[in-house]
């Protein structure tokens, strides 16, 4: 400041030389240089401060109700108290700082005043603050040893929720504070519980203040410490297994530990950190301990029982030592030398090995029954029990999970194949093909889809994307009838890639020559008496060959994709050819069930005063008093439901919109417990699937009409389906062609235009409390309901009849 200040002086005379000079005597800031001295000073000093202070960020608002108090407090102080600003400026910093749900909200205005409004219904309520911050103190995880990570995050805890009850003028007294110190205590592991009560010299209830106090405390002296847990099993486990082991002694002179000679190259070190046992194959390692009559868990020479207590790192299983652990990538080191007693029924087959094996047997054997899949072929002759490899696998759905199939492993099939009941419950997106798939004596099959997803193994380091066609039925139950494992002695150090091979159930894939050689392994184990083979691969072991027995029925196969040029130039000039006067013809190819529900439809629809329609459910006859008791797993359901939307606040608030707006719109009614149906009544269960990235419908209610009463009956099972009115989406789509115009629009919430007749709505009860603890009601829904059979065709069968009449 004080060069600024020489500066402007040097100017001034520099000035005054030049007036002097042009005889110019009046200049008004020289003759006040004490006031600008004065003004110059106070704007250098604003400058300075102002170049010091950083620029204060926007405060952010993600929409958790908990943090709306201190975003709301920011913003006032920095923008809406702001008279600088105008309301549109107010508005455009407001949408810069909300995130995430906040976004979201919608008013009515554009304006700051109603967009602030808006916040402030939604996130201002004060019960729910205070009970996620008392939830946050109740839900504090217990330590299991001693760290100032953990400790501080009690203290933090405990102090963060308290300063926001304190901000609702929910001050602690005495009873609270007893309380809190509780809930601490409980939550701290043995040796800082231990250490407090030491540190309490009187018999008066303890103070929160000075337990916290006393866990920072302890919390700073575990930092300097380097937290080192105090772990009494740790303390057993070193000593018991370096003191007291026969390979150490003390030298009570030199005050180190002198090491016995390592067994097998003589240099002063245990075995595990031998270099040379350390390049040993894990079967290597097994016999040379075998041999040397060493203890499998210790790697050490003892006649008493090993007293270590180490588990393995791989397993977390006792018995024997992570260096000798042998799992589905390590089993390539079995050999002779370690198949024990138990499993002497079978004897490993390495490439380099001779053995006494028939190899015109053991080749014909192994290629036949790689190769069996396909049709099913009936027989009442005795024969021996074929077992095909079969695996059990994972496979991603739509949303990344992974579900447990179980697949046929076939080289003689030329595709991957998928039933459609798995590949409708992964929800994938199916692709449009059409194509001909051909097995045992020419038999053909018409293949519509395909779909594409990932497979792994249990342990997860292996994963392929494959592309399944998908087929109704790949084969019936296999095996046909139970085989009787009971005698065969499996070795014990091998995971089979389906421990359910010998029991009849359904097959979902088939996995064709495409993948089949990359998933097997050069490790195989075969029976002393030839007839079962263990071939190793990247879903374990697979179990194939023939046992004695009987069995009806014989499965052969050789699938083969097939494209016929033919049908393809066919299927050609029949799209070409297309016109757009063709209609859907309902009297068409009609199955019994169609017609059933067209007549049903006919004869029992009709229009309210407003012209809605009103329908019947197609219900197969006889079927309506076959339901039982629906209402108590409904009510389980409810409840699971309500633990979910407890923990997501957004979703509850969600759900709890789209059950009013139903009730308001008069799409459904609430009815009393004490009035009895005319009928039977069904209890749809319902829940929610809740996809906060969505923009357009981020919850989704689902009805699930198919969950199973008390007598495994559900609503679903005793609809009859009607099967589909409207023009397939191809002919659809081909009739553009032929017009200059075409109109289309949406329909909003199209089912629930439609009325269910007074009769079948006891069959279509829902139970909903507006929150966990409050009284379930009973509601009756009034319209078609999403998630029934029938509801697609009710919905299409009223849209043609309202075009046709």
């Amino acid at each position: 400041m004080l060069e600024l200040l020489e500066e402007r002086d040097e100017i001034e005379v520099s000035l005054k030389c030049l007036l002097s000079k042009y005889n110019i005597n009046d200049f008004a800031m020289i003759e006040n240089k004490s006031n600008h001295d004065s003004d110059l000073k106070s704007y250098i000093d604003h400058i300075e401060l102002k170049s010091k202070l950083p620029e204060i960020p926007l405060p952010i608002f993600y929409g958790k109700i908990e943090e709306f108090s201190n975003f709301k407090n920011q913003f006032v102080s920095l923008i809406s108290d702001n008279k600088e600003l105008t309301n549109d400026q107010k508005l455009f910093y407001l949408k810069a700082a909300l995130r995430g749900e906040a976004k979201l909200i919608e008013t009515s205005d554009d304006t700051f005043e109603s967009l602030f409004s808006a916040l402030e219904e939604r996130f201002e309520n004060k019960r729910a603050v205070v009970d996620i911050h008392i939830q946050n103190m109740l839900k504090i995880e217990k330590l299991n040893f001693e760290s100032s990570k953990g400790l501080r995050n009690i203290t933090d805890t405990i102090n963060k929720s308290l300063r926001a009850l304190k901000s609702f003028k929910l001050d602690c007294n005495n009873l609270t504070n007893a309380i809190l110190v509780n809930i601490i205590l409980e939550r701290l592991d043995k040796d800082t519980r231990k250490a407090y009560e030491l540190s309490i010299q009187t018999k008066e209830i303890p103070s929160l203040n000075e337990l916290l106090k006393f866990l920072e405390s302890r919390a700073m002296v575990l930092d300097q410490l380097g937290n080192t847990p105090s772990n009494n099993k740790f303390k057993k486990e070193f000593q018991g297994s370096a003191y007291k082991s026969k390979n150490f002694f003390v030298n009570s002179n030199k005050g180190n530990h002198v090491i016995k000679k390592c067994i097998l190259c003589k240099i002063e070190h245990p075995l595990h950190k031998c270099y040379k046992f350390l390049k040993l194959s894990i079967a290597k390692r097994i016999e040379f301990i075998e041999k040397h009559q060493l203890c499998k868990n210790c790697l050490k020479m003892h006649n008493a029982p090993c007293k270590s207590t180490f588990l393995c790192r791989e397993c977390h299983k006792p018995g024997h030592n992570s260096l000798i652990h042998l799992d589905s990538k390590n089993q390539s080191s079995i050999t002779p030398s370690n198949i024990t007693q138990s499993n002497a029924n079978f004897v490993p087959l390495e490439s380099n090995t001779s053995h006494n094996v028939n190899s015109e047997r053991y080749s014909s054997s192994e290629t036949q029954s790689m190769t069996n899949v396909g049709a099913t072929l009936t027989s009442n002759t005795k024969v021996s029990s074929n077992i095909l490899c079969t695996a059990q696998f994972l496979i991603e759905n739509e949303y990344s999970q992974k579900i447990k199939i179980k697949a046929i492993l076939d080289s003689g099939s030329c595709v991957n194949i998928l039933t459609a009941e798995v590949a409708n419950s992964l929800g994938l997106k199916k692709e449009r093909i059409n194509s001909t798939i051909s097995g045992i004596s020419g038999g053909e099959f018409l293949v519509k889809n395909k779909i594409t997803t990932n497979i792994f193994n249990d342990s997860n380091d292996f994963s392929r994307t494959v592309s399944f066609f998908i087929l109704p039925k790949i084969t019936d139950l296999t095996p046909s009838n139970e085989i009787d494992i009971s005698k065969i002695n499996f070795p014990s150090e091998i995971k089979l890639a389906d421990n359910t091979f010998h029991i009849p159930s359904k097959i979902h894939a088939l996995l064709g020559c495409e993948l089949f050689f990359e998933l097997l392994k050069t490790e195989k184990f075969r029976s002393y008496d030839n007839s079962l083979l263990l071939q190793n691969s990247v879903f374990g072991y697979l179990v194939t060959g023939t046992l004695k027995g009987t069995d009806s029925y014989f499965f052969s196969g050789l699938i083969l994709e097939k494209d016929n040029l033919g049908n393809s130039i066919k299927d050609f000039f029949k799209i070409e050819s297309f016109s757009g006067d063709s209609t859907c013809d309902l009297d068409e190819s009609k199955t019994f069930e169609k017609q059933y529900c067209e007549e049903h439809f006919l004869s029992t629809h009709k229009r309210d005063e407003t012209g809605r329609y009103i329908v019947k459910l197609p219900i197969i006859e006889g079927k309506r008093s076959a339901l039982g008791d629906s209402k108590e797993i409904a009510e389980r359901r409810l409840n699971l439901l309500w633990k979910r939307l407890d923990k997501n606040k957004t979703m509850a608030t969600q759900y709890k919109a789209f059950i009013d707006e139903y009730f308001q719109l008069n799409h459904m009614e609430r009815i009393l417990d004490s009035v009895d149906p005319k009928s039977s009544e069904y209890y749809i269960p319902h829940h929610a699937i809740f996809r906060p990235e969505s923009t357009s419908t981020p919850l989704r209610v689902v009805f699930d009409a198919s969950a199973n009463s008390s007598n495994g009956v559900s609503l679903n099972s005793i609809l009859l389906n009607g099967g589909t009115v409207q023009q397939e989406l191809f002919s659809t789509i081909s009739r553009f062609r032929t017009y200059k115009y075409a109109f289309s629009a949406d329909i909003q919430k199209m089912y629930r235009q439609i009325l269910v007749d007074e009769s079948d709505r006891d069959l279509q009860r829902i139970l909903w409390k507006p929150n966990q603890f409050a009284p379930v009601e009973t509601y009756r829904l009034r319209t078609v309901t999403y998630g029934t059979t029938c509801a697609p065709f009710l919905e299409t069968r009223a849209l043609k009849a309202l075009a046709e009449e």
